[in-house]
């Protein structure tokens, strides 16, 4: 029948395509949909995540160029080409410590900071000089002073200052040791013939000796040497210290002993290395009259004459220390400075150098000197000489590095035996304090 054959053919369980399509859909086959969520479930870094993993550091270009199946919109917003702050952070690492190329920051600053230190301790002299006679007083002046000192100090302990002054004259820079272009000549009262003479009218006449310095001297009419005025805030007394390196010791002694005194402006020209005997190498008289014409001070104070202990040229004639010739033309430069000076209208106080222990100069050529300053100051109206020997001897006229201050032993010369420690310079300029007012008559408004 009809019907039971229908029957029968519907039991007959013979797969359509309804079923197929059932079937296929049961096999775990991934499509192209499934595929993209195996992928999505893969933990493989892709781009963004490189990024944040660990920057590559292979710079060959790919070779891969299958299109990317991945369709889903990225959220980095960075122009194309551009890399994240991580990666150039995490680049800039890497390329310092695989490479001694780059230093790091720190490294550089510390680099810098070393050359500016070494500068600064070369040029310091300089520097603070230049912080002293800078004009008026003023908060940046004073702590520019402050600071510079104890480091100009050091530059002068250890001679570092010498460098800078054989730089100068290896560059021949102008007005530096060794060059004498554009100094003015030295400017000095004199009569045409005889020796020292005071006149009945109290004015004194120096002679015409021979300067050793190859600058030609400028005769004025004679002149009467004012006496000093008395400081007061509106017009203080200017000091001029000029001198070798102890000159500079006394400069740091008397700009500590008058920094916070508003009658005093003292300016410190001393240079370490120099003297009159290597007029060569430093000229003092022709630095001195542009000293003299550019600050017009009121007192010159000279202490130098440790580095002379050597032989003397003079027009082709080498003296010997001690010797005759040596003598005449040394006090002929100590003559052209006390004139020069007082020429100008300042007066002179010229300090004795003190006992040596050491160096390249002995107590008896010290000795010497010291008599060739305190004579040629004792025939020169306005030139007052004042000793160290004894602010800085021992019991027995000896040179000691510790002094008893105050109850206490305190290191007041340098352990080379020549040089000033701090409380030696600060000693000494406080000696020169009842001098320098019973000569000149003026208060100085400092305790000594």
């Amino acid at each position: 029948m009809a019907s039971n054959a229908a029957k029968a053919r519907s039991t007959t369980k013979v797969p359509g395509p309804s079923n197929a399509a059932k079937a296929r859909s049961t096999t775990k086959v991934p499509g192209p949909s499934n595929a993209a969520k195996a992928r999505s479930t893969t933990k493989v870094p892709g781009p963004s995540n490189a990024a944040m993993a660990r920057p590559s550091t292979d710079t060959r270009p790919s070779t891969d160029t299958r299109p990317s199946t991945d369709t889903r919109p990225s959220t980095d917003t960075r122009p194309a080409g551009r890399s994240s702050p991580a990666q150039i952070a995490g680049s800039t690492r890497r390329l310092i410590s695989s490479s001694g190329r780059y230093a790091s920051a720190g490294r550089i600053l510390g680099v810098a900071l070393l050359c500016f230190g070494l500068w600064t301790l070369l040029d310091a002299n300089q520097m603070y000089h230049e912080a002293v006679n800078g004009g008026a007083d003023g908060t940046r002046r004073n702590v520019a002073i402050a600071v510079l000192r104890p480091i100009a100090a050091i530059s002068n302990a250890l001679h570092l200052s010498g460098l800078v002054n054989f730089g100068n004259t290896v560059l021949n820079r102008n007005g530096g040791p060794g060059n004498s272009q554009g100094l003015p000549p030295p400017v000095i009262a004199t009569v045409p013939s005889g020796p020292n003479t005071r006149l009945d009218n109290g004015r004194w006449y120096l002679p015409h000796g021979e300067s050793g310095h190859g600058v030609p001297l400028r005769l004025p009419t004679p002149y009467t040497l004012p006496p000093v005025p008395q400081p007061t805030t509106a017009r203080p007394l200017t000091i001029l210290d000029i001198g070798d390196s102890i000159g500079e010791d006394l400069g740091f002694g008397l700009g500590d002993l008058f920094s916070g005194d508003p009658y005093v402006h003292v300016l410190q020209e001393a240079v370490e290395d120099t003297g009159l005997v290597q007029s060569g190498y430093y000229n003092w008289p022709g630095h001195l009259q542009l000293y003299l014409n550019r600050f017009h001070p009121g007192a010159v104070i000279v202490m130098m004459g440790a580095n002379d202990d050597q032989n003397l040229n003079v027009s082709g004639h080498v003296y010997t220390p001690g010797s005759a010739g040596w003598t005449k033309a040394y006090t002929a430069r100590v003559d052209t400075i006390m004139a020069e000076s007082t020429t100008a209208g300042a007066h002179v106080l010229w300090v004795g150098l003190p006992p040596m222990g050491g160096g390249n100069i002995t107590n008896r050529f010290v000795k010497a000197v010291n008599s060739i300053f305190q004579t040629q100051a004792a025939l020169h109206h306005g030139v007052t000489y004042v000793g160290s020997w004894k602010v800085f001897a021992g019991p027995k006229g000896q040179f000691e590095v510790y002094l008893k201050i105050g109850g206490s032993e305190v290191a007041v010369r340098s352990t080379d035996g020549v040089h000033l420690d701090p409380a030696g310079w600060d000693l000494l300029a406080k000696s020169l304090v009842v001098p320098m007012e019973r000569t000149w008559g003026i208060n100085l408004h400092v305790t000594p």
